[in-house]
């Protein structure tokens, strides 16, 4: 949860801006530091493997589309079976866009911050 705080009051944060969080910790058991910067580390990892994720499966859904529309173009006489495949074709490839545009740029701009916050400087009082 703190995590996700800590993100979410960081949306403004440029690449040219310097990061410094201030934590008052009155426990002094805990290491507060190290375990903030681990679970930045954390989420910040999960959110790569999450963007390669995606970029796999645009990979794919481009070549299904692309299929799909080349054997629409070879099909002559069949119109319900070249429309369909016409369709078919357009889906994948919409949905290849979509991604992109906004999937991708959520998924970039929190790996903007959260670069941001792990190169930044964490201060304990």
């Amino acid at each position: 949860e703190l995590l996700e705080f800590i993100l979410k009051e960081a949306t403004f944060i440029t690449r040219k801006d310097k990061v410094k969080i201030v934590i008052n910790n009155k426990c002094s058991a805990l290491n507060s530091v190290n375990i903030i910067k681990e679970g930045l580390k954390d989420e910040y990892a999960k959110n790569l493997k999450l963007w390669h994720i995606m970029n796999y499966k645009q990979l794919f859904l481009l070549v299904i589309g692309l299929i799909f529309l080349f054997l629409s173009s070879l099909i002559g006489d069949a119109f319900i079976w070249k429309e369909l495949l016409l369709i078919g074709g357009w889906v994948p490839i919409w949905e290849v866009v979509d991604i992109e545009l906004f999937s991708d740029i959520e998924s970039k701009r929190r790996r903007i911050i959260l670069k941001q916050l792990l190169n930044g400087e964490v201060i304990l009082k």
